[in-house]
């Protein structure tokens, strides 16, 4: 099949790494699909550094540049796979709904889509990554036939081989204390703030913490890092990605997520 994989996102964060993933799994499955993505997105560049096929569109795709350049790209598409609302609308507007029998949308957020008919109109079906985003679809009056529970796939490869020494150094743990770690974008619901507070409740030296992940909270916590004194113990990463060695380096994991 020709399948059209579109993002309209300009950041990199885990939707867009399923994106990846699943761009991979289709072509080693011999389809032709190919990603369709912002011109100045960092998925246009990090597709194309895993050697994966991309074309791209100026701005972010509500614009008329950008809406011809979509329709050029999904021309001939059989299946078209929306990566967030904001592309399931550019999808749409390109094409004149022409694509809803055979247009794909994914749900990512756990909150109710601000424009339910849209969905309702336009995809053919919704894949919800959870079963609670499914439970919101449906309170939001999307129809259960057309909903699809499929979670998001992880690749085991990536993680076999993380060099724990290497990754111990990255988090700055030392030799004989624990390193807790996390890794998920810094937004309100993934609850990263509960964590630094939850790590003043531990001793100095029995533990170290480390988080994995790049957001619009990053620097808030970074100021709540240095006003409760946990420099010498809490370590704000950002965005890595030698997520496989910080994987071998941690004693625990935490995923504070509300």
């Amino acid at each position: 099949m020709q399948v059209r994989l579109v993002s309209s996102r300009p950041d990199w964060y885990g939707g867009e790494e399923q994106l990846r993933l699943l761009l991979r799994g289709l072509l080693a499955r011999g389809h032709d699909a190919v990603a369709v993505v912002p011109a100045r997105a960092a998925s246009a560049r990090r597709l194309v550094e895993h050697s994966l096929p991309v074309r791209t569109f100026p701005g972010g795709g509500h614009a008329p540049p950008a809406l011809w350049a979509i329709r050029t790209a999904l021309r001939s598409a059989d299946v078209v796979h929306c990566n967030d609302p904001r592309a399931l609308t550019a999808v749409t507007l390109a094409t004149a709904g022409r694509y809803r029998r055979r247009c794909v949308a994914a749900r990512r957020v756990d909150f109710r889509p601000r424009s339910p008919w849209v969905y309702r109109r336009f995809a053919a079906r919704v894949i919800c990554v959870s079963a609670a985003i499914r439970a919101i679809c449906l309170r939001a009056g999307l129809p259960g036939e057309r909903l699809r529970l499929v979670y998001d796939g992880v690749d085991p490869a990536r993680m076999r081989g993380g060099d724990r020494a290497r990754g111990r150094a990255v988090a700055g743990a030392p030799a004989g204390v624990p390193l807790v770690l996390s890794v998920a974008k810094c937004k309100p619901s993934k609850g990263i703030a509960d964590l630094i507070a939850a790590a003043t409740r531990v001793p100095a030296g029995r533990a170290v913490f480390a988080h994995a992940g790049d957001g619009p909270l990053l620097r808030e916590h970074r100021r709540r890092v240095e006003a409760l004194g946990l420099q010498d113990r809490f370590r704000l990463l950002g965005y890595r990605d030698d997520v496989a060695d910080l994987f071998a380096a941690a004693d625990l994991f935490v995923m504070p997520s509300r």
